[in-house]
């Protein structure tokens, strides 16, 4: 029988979790710090200490797009993007602190444990989703590194993903600027860093707005195995009309 995963790859579901685990990590961080006396010293803040903390995180972890990561492809690169957001999360947080109590009620360390706390709530659901998908480690091990010739690539899947990784790679010699694909759904996400820009039928729209940020793919290449021969066609045709080539994965 297979498995059937919750969605986590849908934008709504990312942020519920995040900002969940934003408010958890918060209380839990100073419940780490103060253990017996968590109560007595937290009665007096704690409830707007993580309205503040959590409408921060929100924020933040927004502008950083961790929502619009594909869990099913999460990578060195999310774990590096939840770092960063983290960081000037809590940053942003000890600062609004310091204005407001001078940090008189939050014991500074709680700051650092809820950096530790909030780093596996947010990157460990995503690594174990992504390793049981896979059913392995190693796809999540890749380094990143900039290809040479730009492409778009046309699917957003699992051969979308290995390629990805591939060209991530020293030596490799493309460099994917957008991915097109059918799943309306994914359109606006992120795999690997690289954002899905548009569907098939769309993608003489997208090569112009490519242009117009100064962004000219060489090739076009179908990493997608359901494509048609005649989408295909239609491919060539617009390839040959930008001065692309076409190929197949």
């Amino acid at each position: 029988m297979t498995t059937q995963w919750p969605r986590f790859d849908r934008p709504y579901v990312a942020a519920i979790h995040d900002i969940t685990m934003a408010a958890a990590a918060f209380v839990l961080s100073l419940y780490l710090r103060l253990g017996d006396d968590f109560w007595s010293q937290t009665k007096d803040f704690l409830l707007e200490g993580t309205l503040l903390f959590t409408a921060i995180c929100a924020t933040v972890f927004a502008s950083f797009r961790l929502y619009r990561g594909v869990w099913r492809y999460a990578s060195l690169d999310d774990l590096l993007a939840i770092a960063k957001a983290v960081s000037l999360a809590i940053l942003i947080f000890a600062v609004a602190l310091f204005a407001l109590t001078r940090l008189e009620l939050m014991p500074r360390s709680a700051l650092a444990i809820n950096w530790l706390l909030l780093m596996g709530m947010l990157g460990g659901p995503r690594l174990l989703y992504r390793i049981a998908k896979d059913r392995g480690f190693f796809g999540i091990l890749e380094q990143g590194s900039d290809g040479r010739i730009p492409v778009l690539l046309v699917g957003a899947g699992d051969i979308a993903d290995a390629f990805l990784r591939q060209q991530r790679k020293p030596g490799e010699q493309y460099r994917v600027v957008g991915l097109i694909d059918n799943d309306l759904r994914k359109v606006g996400r992120y795999i690997h860093g690289v954002p899905v820009i548009g569907v098939p039928n769309k993608v003489e729209n997208v090569l112009n707005k490519l242009r117009k940020s100064a962004i000219r793919p060489q090739r076009i290449l179908i990493a997608d195995a359901l494509v048609t021969g005649t989408e295909i066609g239609d491919f060539l045709e617009l390839a040959d009309r930008y001065g692309m080539t076409l190929a197949r994965l």
